[in-house]
């Protein structure tokens, strides 16, 4: 995780607009449970780039950093608006998911 980190680090350090690495480095610092940075990256993600909002990967961070920040009606508000996005199927219907509890 450090060497991902240094390495996310010198990429931004040569392009900071670079908003896949800001996406790259939330995921690094929710990895090592640094919510607060997390957020800060998935922020500057989002000044960067504002296209990052069509993206799962996006909301699915944010709402796992929300979660563990204990905010978890903020993560159930993210997940269910990233449901709503272009592409997104909602699955659920058939039997076979009846009753299975998902993990963020």
């Amino acid at each position: 995780i450090e060497a991902a980190q240094s390495s996310l680090q010198h990429c931004l350090d040569q392009n900071p607009s670079y908003a896949d690495a800001h996406l790259l480095m939330a995921q690094v610092y929710l990895t090592q449970g640094n919510f607060k940075l997390c957020s800060q990256s998935l922020e500057l993600c989002l000044s960067y780039s504002f296209e990052v909002r069509e993206h799962p990967l996006y909301h699915l961070i944010r709402a796992q950093t929300q979660k563990r920040m204990g905010e978890v009606p903020e993560a159930i508000k993210t997940l269910q608006m990233v449901m709503s996005l272009p592409g997104m199927k909602r699955t659920g219907t058939s039997s076979k998911s009846k009753g299975k509890k998902i993990e963020i």
